[in-house]
């Protein structure tokens, strides 16, 4: 999505189908030396930052707890204000709570570089579309890219082709030429394996033990490594792997002097089944998730799984409980 707005490929290629081969307007820039700004710098906004660097970006973030040891690549973490000062492109991978709900809203994106390019494929209410509007008029915002929507849960995942786009703000916002969105396809990613747990658990002892430099003999994991993939595509397909999970318990699981894994069969096998609900939740359109079991009032003793409903479902939004908060900056 940021390369497909900074390169402007969208419309060069709605331009070709109609046979303009002019490319007037369609003048983008290059990545490398660029400073980007990641918002959120979980396993996501790692991948980010770590695919950023290989094109020769200097990176910036933010995160409301920055671990800087656990990043891949060199970070440079800084204050929000800073980040939105000095960064040509932001892009989001925060989740939605009280403190990032409205992140960006018309203070910020005035304190941000002019033509700043903004991407969002986080949550939709982590933005103000109303802001968003003003800043592309202004043309302080010079692209935006979102594969999220405050109001997705009207009518993403839906063909609404035959009856139009009943709200007034989204379709405003894909009146401007620089602006690309598309409906949750981060969402779904390629095809999703449905994984045993025997077969899960053989993965994860096996990356045990990888992650301690051995493979599950013993020997050191750079012979392992060159197989690893090949291993996890097998797993992936549903591939019998009864022989290595003998030699999983064969080894057990306590070869070499580095330290290995506290966890039991039984921890990984309920972080398996958190998991698997948890992509349920995902996989479900908003107002099929059934939350009448939830009350806000008592959000604070609500678990993991609970959050993800009231998130997914668009509960917390339809609550109420952001409207109070105030504006961040």
């Amino acid at each position: 999505m940021m390369l497909t707005l900074i390169r402007k490929t969208h419309r060069a290629y709605n331009r070709v189908r109609e046979g303009n081969m002019s490319l007037e307007g369609l003048l983008g820039f290059n990545l490398k030396g660029k400073s980007i700004g990641i918002v959120g710098t979980g396993k996501i906004g790692r991948t980010v930052a770590e695919i950023l660097h290989g094109f020769g970006c200097k990176l910036l973030a933010f995160d409301r707890y920055p671990d800087p040891d656990n990043m891949p690549v060199p970070v440079d973490f800084v204050p929000l204000k800073d980040l939105f000062a000095a960064s040509d492109i932001i892009t989001f991978h925060c989740p939605l709570t009280p403190e990032t709900h409205h992140l960006i809203n018309h203070a910020a994106i005035e304190a941000m570089k002019p033509g700043v390019v903004l991407i969002n494929t986080s949550r939709g209410a982590v933005v103000d579309s109303a802001a968003l509007i003003s800043g592309l008029k202004s043309d302080k915002i010079g692209a935006l890219g979102l594969d999220v929507y405050k109001e997705e849960a009207d009518f993403f995942f839906e063909d609404i082709s035959n009856r139009g786009i009943q709200d007034d703000v989204f379709a405003r916002l894909i009146t401007f030429p620089n602006v690309l969105i598309t409906g949750h396809q981060g969402e779904e990613v390629g095809t999703r394996e449905r994984w045993s747990a025997p077969l899960f658990l053989a993965a994860l002892a096996r990356l045990d033990k990888m992650a301690d430099g051995l493979d599950v003999k013993g020997n050191p994991a750079r012979v392992a490594a060159e197989h690893f993939d090949d291993l996890l595509e097998g797993i992936g397909q549903g591939s019998d792997c009864a022989e290595l999970v003998e030699e999983i318990e064969a080894s057990g699981r306590t070869v070499g002097t580095q330290p290995q894994s506290s966890l039991s069969n039984s921890d990984l096998l309920a972080t398996i089944a958190l998991h698997s609900e948890r992509e349920k939740i995902q996989a479900m359109a908003p107002e099929d998730i059934d939350v009448s079991d939830l009350d806000i009032a008592e959000r604070e003793e609500w678990d993991d799984l609970q959050w993800e409903r009231a998130d997914r479902s668009g509960l917390l939004e339809r609550s109420g409980i952001f409207d109070d908060l105030e504006e961040p900056v």
